[in-house]
């Protein structure tokens, strides 16, 4: 999920083609922006309509770059970052591009 945990907005079906090598950290609180991770798949959007809850996913093919590393609270790693590159038909206008993504760990 990318928006809110609400099920609006998320990736599925990811094959990846490259996965960062040598993950590390800075420390806590210092992201190392340079190991990225990249694959495709599908964005897939709810059409809100008539509403969120009675509306409809709409896929999308997409590439996805993950990057910027951060640490877990619990002491591993994660990437906090995806960039989505659209291949093919675009989603609505004024849909994100990038998210922030939370630690996995759900500290």
């Amino acid at each position: 999920m990318l928006a809110c945990g609400d099920g609006t907005a998320g990736l599925q079906d990811l094959a990846w083609s490259h996965w960062g090598d040598n993950i590390t950290t800075g420390g806590p609180a210092q992201p190392v922006p340079s190991a990225t991770a990249t694959g495709t798949g599908e964005f897939f959007i709810n059409d809100c309509n008539p509403n969120c809850a009675q509306g409809h996913d709409q896929d999308y093919r997409v590439r996805v770059t993950l990057s910027v590393v951060d640490s877990t609270l619990q002491g591993g790693t994660y990437f906090s970052q995806a960039s989505l590159t659209w291949l093919g038909t675009r989603p609505p206008a004024g849909t994100k591009s990038s998210y922030t993504l939370s630690d996995p760990s759900g500290a």
